[in-house]
């Protein structure tokens, strides 16, 4: 096994999406943020670093290393063994690591092993990927795109996301994202009363299907049935848009909202993890 650093991202794009694609849901996080670096320059300080692992002549693995997570695919213990080797060799360390059902932790064992370093689980999720949308009752309400008299509210919530999912400590400009993701259509808002009472965005793209996250509704409006029905509407547009699917990750350990894409008609592709890995011994 070796491994092999790309130059760039549509480089290692053009390598890696046979095997990618073959589990696109799975791996819409690989696709899907590799795609974003093809659109956008990267800045200094955030590089993100493309690895291919090979077995001979044939691709075994892949992974990509931002400063935030290392985001592996599904491959064998003696892939993860290279790719580990390659990271330590070249003084790369993620401070998470990403990927679906035991690869992560596989990972970090051979990372600790390697390294000294020792890691946390921080969460269990489940990546859904929904092709029909289930007919649904609807919330009061309507479904709408955002406005600039909505940007702070949104903002405000995406703070407050992030602090639910574990994120908190990850540097966000979010009326910058919220923006961004205004400007780019990909944001949507569940209105009743004359105010927002939940949103819901697609954050990423994959070749054929989008990805569906930062849902939330504030704390005083939940149970009402309005992010079920933001995200049903907002996966029922893509779809008709031309999307074969769209997908998104749960928390394993909240079976509510497990139970709500359920109803929507998301379905179980993996599960995934997600580990915080500390500090170790120098690999330099």
């Amino acid at each position: 096994m070796h491994v092999v650093v790309d130059a760039s991202a549509s480089d290692w794009l053009t390598r890696v999406s046979p095997l990618l694609l073959r589990a696109e849901a799975e791996n819409n996080l690989l696709l899907g943020l590799a795609a974003q670096c093809v659109e956008q320059p990267v800045q200094d300080g955030n590089e993100t670093v493309f690895l291919r692992v090979m077995d001979g002549q044939q691709l075994a693995g892949a992974a990509l290393a931002n400063p935030f997570n290392l985001i592996l695919s599904r491959q064998s213990a003696a892939s993860l063994v290279a790719l580990a080797a390659q990271l330590a060799e070249s003084g790369i360390s993620a401070p998470g690591v990403l990927g679906p059902d035991d690869a992560p932790e596989r990972f970090v064992e051979i990372w600790r092993d390697l390294t000294g370093a020792d890691a946390t689980l921080r969460m269990r999720q489940r990546i859904h990927e929904c092709r029909d949308v289930a007919d649904l009752s609807v919330a009061p309400g309507r479904y709408r795109l955002p406005t600039d008299s909505d940007v702070p509210t949104l903002a405000a919530w995406r703070h407050e996301f992030h602090i639910e999912v574990n994120a908190a400590a990850v540097g966000h400009d979010h009326l910058a994202a919220v923006r961004r993701l205004m400007d780019d259509g990909q944001l949507a808002v569940w209105e009743h009363g004359g105010q927002v009472v939940s949103c819901a965005a697609n954050v990423r793209r994959t070749p054929n299907g989008a990805v569906v996250a930062f849902v939330f509704t504030p704390a005083e409006q939940r149970g009402r049935g309005y992010a079920r029905s933001c995200v049903a509407e907002l996966t029922r547009r893509n779809l008709a848009a031309g999307d074969e699917f769209c997908c998104l990750y749960t928390d394993l350990a909240n079976p509510v909202s497990n139970a709500i894409y359920a109803r929507i008609g998301y379905q179980p592709v993996c599960d995934s993890a997600w580990w915080q890995i500390e500090s170790g011994r120098s690999t330099c």
